[in-house]
């Protein structure tokens, strides 16, 4: 990112800190300097933008270069400052200034293309026995009221081959499909592997079929540039990072409100972004508003609560959650020995002098960002209670030796709990009842799944995972050869990702079976793996 040199007038140099937020503009009646820009607080000048060899600080940008790269490019649309470190420099008289380094944000100027709506059209067939919920859309045809259902299309394994099919938009299963797509394009499947598509029933076809319309929107972003810019002239985030967000927002299922709350109220952060997670393969869902759910509760500072199998995503689920809001993320492992003194910190010396030293946990919250307690069902019961004074109207914890800890207004804390496992426990009804519950299960479209987080993946490539996926998962639930400990979904993204280089037999092997700690656990899904790979 690029980065100049900030010199303070002369009567506002104590009027500038770290963190503050500047827009640049170019002063063209500058008489001293042709190329000066100048650093404004709304319509107040109060510094300019270094160009001399002897203030300018090492790797930042001259008033001469933002000129010429940026403030006089007609792609830009403005630029944006923070400042993120002080300096010095020598002035004329041999005296020492001070000087900042700031970080450049550009705010682009758009393309005026207007968001486009194309309809296609495409006939469903298949068999009532596999797509059991079809006769219902039949009915509604022949009562002249299909028109007044909405569908979606997901993909689906069938008998190792992938298929688009329908559904009905408020149904969870992927067996409960109402069809598939006759002979579906591959520009609807990659459509239909990234999410969102929506279609309506408009007539039938033949004794047992029907017609189709899937409208897809285009540029869909373009509505929520000015809330991307607005977050981008508050050094927010750069433009491009912002936009993927957008995408995968509205891909997601996100309203358009909920879209342009989150971007105004994402965070100008300064040291504390580097906690904030960038997720390689964020949280997808083909159906359901898991994400959007928890968005909108962390967003107001909700105590919320996952439960869910391992592997079923729910780290995935709050990282993405946490990339999305732009707040910083810390985790704190749960275990039943676990002590009020973890929650709070402890007392350190430091040059001969006794200090408390706050803990990460407590300094997140301070500054707005998500704090995880994973198996929170592992911890003692009056060791959690502790924690209730953080989730009621006070939101505040008095912490000895310290003083009050107040929590941000935005700042949130998560409770994650897998039920059923050794050492786990029931939960205080009092501690469940102080925020929502999200279950989280694993993504029932795996293929699907898979090939949204790796979009090279051969779709042969993606049933062999499916097929070894399935067979896992059925072990652990029919016979006791298999723990939950061994259903992932990283493994299957990891072994993809480096199929051509490492044959995927071999890419399942390291990333799944062994995995699992050597044992009868680890050899029977290495014969899972081998009986299903060629």
């Amino acid at each position: 990112m690029p980065k100049i040199t900030i010199i303070p007038c002369a009567d506002k140099e104590n009027t500038l800190h770290i963190g503050n937020v500047f827009s640049l503009v170019k002063d063209d009646n500058n008489s001293r300097d042709k190329f000066a820009v100048a650093v404004m607080n709304g319509d107040v000048q109060v510094a300019w933008v270094a160009n001399s060899m002897n203030t300018i600080q090492p790797r930042t940008l001259c008033a001469q270069e933002m000129r010429e790269k940026y403030l006089d490019n007609p792609k830009c649309a403005g630029v944006s400052a923070i400042i993120r470190k002080m300096g010095a420099y020598k002035a004329s008289s041999g005296d020492s200034r001070v000087c900042y380094e700031a970080e450049v944000f550009l705010i682009p100027v758009h393309e005026s293309t207007a968001a486009s709506t194309v309809a296609e059209s495409y006939k469903v067939g298949g068999l009532t026995a596999m797509h059991i919920e079809k006769n219902r859309v039949l009915g509604l045809l022949n009562d002249n009221k299909a028109d007044t259902v909405q569908m979606t299309l997901r993909m689906r394994n069938i008998s190792g081959k992938e298929a688009v099919c329908v559904y009905f938009a408020d149904e969870p299963e992927d067996n409960n499909s109402a069809g598939e797509v006759t002979n579906a394009p591959d520009t609807l499947v990659d459509q239909v592997r990234r999410g969102g598509v929506t279609a309506k029933v408009i007539k039938g076809h033949g004794p047992a079929g029907y017609i189709i319309e899937v409208a897809s929107e285009k540029n869909s972003e373009n509505k929520f540039f000015p809330a991307i810019d607005r977050a981008v002239a508050r050094c927010v985030a750069q433009s491009p990072a912002l936009v993927r967000r957008v995408e995968h927002m509205v891909r997601s299922g996100f309203s358009d409100k909920l879209i342009e709350a989150v971007l105004d109220q994402t965070p100008t952060l300064g040291n504390e972004r580097a906690n904030v997670p960038n997720p390689k393969t964020p949280y997808y869902q083909s159906a359901g508003t898991n994400l959007a759910d928890a968005v909108a509760y962390i967003r107001r500072g909700k105590l919320l609560q996952l439960k869910g199998e391992k592997g079923s995503g729910k780290n995935t689920l709050i990282e993405t959650a946490c990339w999305l809001l732009g707040r910083p993320l810390c985790r704190v492992q749960g275990s039943d020995d676990i002590s009020k003194m973890d929650f709070e910190g402890s007392r350190t010396l430091k040059d001969g002098c006794t200090s408390f030293e706050l803990s990460e946990m407590f300094r997140t919250l301070q500054i707005g960002g998500v704090v995880v307690i994973d198996e929170v069902n592992m911890i003692r019961a009056n060791v959690l209670s502790d924690l209730h004074s953080l989730t009621d109207g006070s939101r505040s914890i008095n912490v000895t030796g310290y003083g009050l800890v107040k929590m941000d207004p935005h700042a949130c804390l998560v409770y994650t709990r897998n039920e059923g496992y050794v050492g786990t426990g029931e939960m205080n009804a009092a501690t469940v009842d102080r925020g929502p519950v999200i279950e989280v299960k694993q993504e029932a479209n795996m293929a699907q799944l898979l090939a949204y987080a790796v979009p090279t993946a051969k779709p042969e490539d993606i049933n062999v995972c499916c097929k070894v996926a399935e067979a896992i998962q059925k072990s652990v639930r029919e016979d006791s050869t298999l723990t939950p400990d061994a259903v992932t979904i990283r493994g299957y993204i990891d072994a993809l990702e480096c199929v051509d280089e490492i044959p995927l037999k071999r890419g399942l092997l390291h990333n799944v079976a062994y995995k699992l700690p050597e044992g009868p656990e680890s050899t029977a899904v290495e014969q899972i793996i081998r009986a299903n790979c060629v």
